[in-house]
């Protein structure tokens, strides 16, 4: 199963956005602040407590899309994730997101919608998330299927030596951590940063430059 196409309408400065995707690996590229991130974010939203952090993104009115004018459109912000390429275990798993073509099981689809609103008569705003296309239904989504689907998020790598230092919850500590298969391979992926840390200590570089580091630190603190 994989997400095949992406809508969204009045989010951030994003209109109306619909993206196609394809199995693998999809690469979206754009200028800075031209919405790459904001796509991105309207997918968080759309499955709410399924983030990777478990705490869904939470919209307010300055989330609505703005005109030329600059003025706050008078529509709902909508997002709706399909996905495509589901196995028989895949529909089992969605089967309230199921979208079931009957003549060609195989080519069943999946769908999330989501949709959120502002009141400014009330200063209150409304959220609802509904599954699969039957809007005259909208049964509403399961946390049991939200939290089945994976979604890591990582977000712009604006100070690189913050974001990748070690640490379980950096970026490269919760990519390896989602990426996974199992705690053997987890374990053994362990075993080899281990191992890669004792020869970086003893290398011949490693251990130059904490000399100079010393050498520079006495002699800024001159002697003890």
């Amino acid at each position: 199963m994989y997400l095949s196409r992406i809508l969204v309408d009045n989010f951030r400065n994003l209109r109306h956005v619909e993206v196609s995707l394809s199995p693998g690996l999809n690469v979206i590229v754009g200028e800075n602040n031209v919405g790459k991130t904001n796509l991105l974010e309207a997918v968080r939203a759309a499955l709410g407590s399924s983030s990777d952090t478990g705490i869904p993104l939470r919209l307010t009115r300055f989330d609505i899309h703005r005109n030329a004018q600059g003025k706050y459109v008078e529509e709902p912000i909508r997002v709706a994730l399909h996905f495509s390429g589901l196995t028989e275990d895949d529909q089992s798993q969605m089967l309230e997101a199921l979208n079931y073509n009957t003549s060609e099981p195989t080519k069943s689809t999946a769908s999330i919608h989501y949709e959120w609103s502002w009141n400014k008569a009330t200063d209150r705003w409304d959220s609802r998330r509904w599954c699969s296309n039957q809007a005259a239904n909208e049964p509403s989504v399961p946390y049991e299927l939200l939290q089945a689907i994976p979604l890591t998020l990582l977000h712009a790598l604006r100070d690189a030596q913050a974001a990748l230092v070690p640490g379980r919850q950096t970026r490269l500590g919760r990519l390896l951590s989602v990426s996974a298969k199992d705690d053997q391979e987890k374990e053994s992926l362990e075993k080899v940063v281990e191992e890669a840390n004792k020869k970086l200590h003893t290398h011949d570089l490693v251990t130059g430059v904490e000399k100079k580091i010393d050498r520079a630190l006495r002699s800024a603190s001159g002697p003890l």
